[in-house]
């Protein structure tokens, strides 16, 4: 940051005049972003400077200075805390007996798509929600059907594919199928009994 610019914001600030070149707004807003690039240290001008009340910076004891984060610390955000993002989702399906699995492209994908909107790590929640929301609908009917693995892959994040399931969900017989069934089953077992019956008579 440019401690020597003269920038206010507030009713007295002036107005930007139309000579103002595209460089020094492009500077202006790459400065005001998190983790911008500028002194290693802050100091109490640069906030003063940048358009807080003075009596309102002097309230805090410690100043410090936010970087947003990488690619690969939001992957780490996401899978290696105790109580990390992932391991929330993966507890909630363990709950149905199925077992969630995210491919190393697919998390690469979703803190790509955190950085590309620049949400930083409370929008790995939004990307994750919206890629599992349709999956955690219809767990309890996989689960029923012998699914017992929940595989997401990138094309998941990236294109709103279904997540692959393994083994192929087993197609569930209708309740007039599964009666019929049992009907045939008890007539054969009704001519075994006649066969044995006649035999032994």
């Amino acid at each position: 940051m440019d401690r020597k610019q003269e920038a206010r914001i507030g009713f007295d600030a002036p107005l930007a005049g139309a000579s103002a070149s595209r460089e020094q707004a492009q500077a202006a807003g790459a400065d005001s972003n998190l983790g911008s690039a500028g002194a290693g240290t802050l100091q109490v001008e640069d906030l003063i400077n940048y358009g807080f009340l003075p009596e309102f910076v002097g309230r805090f004891p410690v100043h410090a200075k936010l970087a947003a984060l990488t690619q690969d610390q939001m992957v780490h955000v996401m899978t290696t805390p105790r109580n990390a993002l992932l391991k929330q989702y993966q507890a909630l399906f363990a709950a149905d007996g199925v077992s969630l699995q995210l491919t190393t492209g697919a998390v690469d994908a979703i803190a790509e798509q955190a950085d590309r909107s620049k949400t930083g790590a409370r929008g790995l929640r939004t990307i994750v929600e919206q890629a599992l929301n349709d999956a955690m609908y219809n767990l309890t009917n996989w689960r029923s059907r012998g699914v017992t693995h929940v595989i997401v892959t990138a094309e998941t994040i990236t294109e709103g594919r279904p997540p692959m399931l393994y083994p192929e969900p087993v197609e569930q017989l209708t309740a007039e199928a599964t009666g019929a069934e049992g009907a045939d089953a008890a007539t054969e077992d009704d001519k075994e009994e006649d066969e044995q019956t006649a035999a032994t008579g």
